[in-house]
């Protein structure tokens, strides 16, 4: 018996199999795509899924499909999908996979469509996508600096700065700045 969970499943697949078929039947725009729509491409999808999933911006969309509850780590919250039939599409707006997937053939059906936007959108949302990764890196490097500082003696570890070390960036060194503090504390 086909239930109303696989019945959305298969619309979904459906759906990605039509923008497939979309996609087949406009080749042209993608064989001649230029190297920087390839390069953003990628981060395009991960921004756009990101957004859907979890980012504030589109809050008004997911509260129709999920909701929130503390993750199994308590360290945050985690998209769950409400009940009822709207259950199995929550299922699909939790899933960052899922959402990357459809979102990346939508992405692509558009370019296919209509070349100029779909570039435009493309170059736009890899850019953005972009932005998470060097603000990661910013932060593991500048908190890898500080920890070499306060190793090497230029800078004296204080509590405050290790604790939020140890909640937001590199883990290990600020286990060892608490355990230095503890020491000084000792004497």
């Amino acid at each position: 018996m086909i239930t109303y969970r696989d019945k959305v499943f298969m619309s979904f697949m459906i759906l990605f199999g039509i923008e497939t078929l979309i996609i087949s039947f406009h080749l042209e725009p993608i064989k001649a795509a230029p190297w920087y729509f390839w390069a953003t491409y990628p981060f395009a999808v991960l921004m756009g899924a990101r957004t859907i999933v979890h980012y504030y911006v589109m809050d008004w969309f997911r509260q129709f499909f999920v909701h929130l509850e503390p993750d199994s780590s308590n360290a945050g919250k985690d998209n769950q999908p409400n009940e009822g039939k709207i259950h199995p599409f929550g299922e699909l707006v939790a899933c960052p996979v899922c959402t990357g997937t459809h979102f990346a053939s939508l992405l692509m059906t558009v370019y296919c469509l209509f070349p100029n936007l779909g570039l435009a959108a493309v170059i736009l949302l890899g850019f953005a996508g972009i932005n998470p990764l060097l603000y990661w890196l910013n932060e593991l490097l500048s908190w890898s600096a500080r920890a070499a500082r306060v190793y090497s003696g230029q800078v004296s570890p204080d509590p405050d700065t290790a604790e939020y070390q140890l909640r937001h960036a590199n883990r290990i060194s600020a286990l060892a700045m608490i355990k230095e503090v503890e020491k000084e504390q000792v004497k």
